[in-house]
């Protein structure tokens, strides 16, 4: 299991929302009356078992022709799906308000019918929630016989093909001063995903309008099939890729910029292209893709290609290529 701890809520989140899959189907499960927001799928399932929160998302969402609610408890609805039927399903402030062996067993089935992403969110052990009998829920509905807390989880008891990122104090509690710990837990099958044929080494120097659509074009592919070259100090926005699964691939840093003069910038020229060639043989890549570069990071890569004997593809064929979709691997 890949763990990490999130000092801030906000933290928490933005952590999380950089590493959720942008799919075509989603299945959301128990979402009460706000279906998860990360991103706007091509086909958007909602199973809501309260009838009161499902008539409120079919009249906020109801002219929506890309969300479908569907009124029925958990594992009913999922049993009349077959295998693998959505690519990926949130379980979001819901399975706490399941029997602990009931919300095993709609774990169990969310892996079957998804293809690619599992995403869970549940407080961190048992967090105490109670509504009176005759109470109003938080919306001011009736459904506060479904907002009991009727189980705790923690992320060790999830497997080791698990990323879990917990925040020790996100939720607000009745004691003065004393917040309750949550997580996120996602399951990512990578091995579904096809690979790039040429496994590129991929250099992206500064970010650039299209960086979106690369990084939704390599979420269609294999994560081990590229890699990613990139200055130090941009290391940092590599969540802007992260956000469609493309750093999952490998990422080398590489040195921006040269010294002074004739000679400087030679030196500059010739130790990155002997580190670019470096990484072309170790990573077994059989051409560079030049997604943007300076002249510098430009002129080295093409003379590591030759010296690879790869071939370079500019920017140019990387935008027609990512406008032809997965296929124009």
């Amino acid at each position: 299991m890949k763990l990490a701890g999130h000092e801030y809520p906000a933290a928490l989140d933005a952590a999380v929302a950089a590493r959720v899959l942008r799919t075509d189907v989603v299945l959301d499960v128990g979402c009460g009356i706000r279906p998860q927001a990360f991103f706007r799928p091509r086909l958007h399932l909602c199973v809501e078992p309260f009838g009161q929160y499902a008539d409120l998302l079919r009249r906020f969402h109801g002219t929506r022709g890309d969300l479908l609610v569907l009124r029925g408890r958990a594992l009913d609805a999922l049993a009349l799906l077959p295998d693998r039927a959505v690519d990926s399903s949130f379980l979001v402030d819901v399975i706490e308000h399941l029997p602990k062996d009931e919300g095993w067993k709609v774990l169990a089935e969310l892996e079957r019918v998804t293809r690619r992403q599992l995403v869970v969110f549940t407080p961190l052990g048992f967090m105490p929630q109670h509504h009176a009998p005759g109470e109003k829920d938080r919306w001011g509905l009736d459904g506060a016989a479904f907002q009991e807390h009727l189980s705790g989880w923690l992320p060790e008891e999830l497997g080791a093909d698990w990323e879990v990122h917990a925040c020790a104090g996100y939720h607000e509690t009745t004691d003065p001063g004393r917040r309750h710990g949550a997580f996120w837990a996602l399951r990512t099958r990578h091995e579904a995903l096809p690979a790039l044929r040429e496994r590129p080494l991929i250099l992206w120097e500064r970010p650039t309008d299209d960086d979106a659509g690369l990084a939704r074009w390599l979420a269609a592919h294999s994560p081990s099939s590229y890699s990613l070259a990139t200055p130090p100090e941009l290391m940092a926005a590599l969540p802007v890729l992260r956000a469609t699964e493309a750093a999952a691939g490998a990422v080398h840093p590489i040195l921006t910029g040269a010294p002074g003069g004739a000679a400087g910038k030679l030196g500059a020229l010739r130790r990155q292209t002997l580190t670019l060639a470096r990484l072309l043989e170790r990573g077994g890549h059989r051409a560079v893709w030049l997604w943007s570069t300076g002249r510098l990071h430009g002129l080295a890569a093409r003379a590591a290609a030759a010296l690879a004997r790869v071939p370079v593809r500019t920017r140019e064929e990387l935008l027609a290529k990512t406008a032809r979709g997965p296929q124009g691997a």
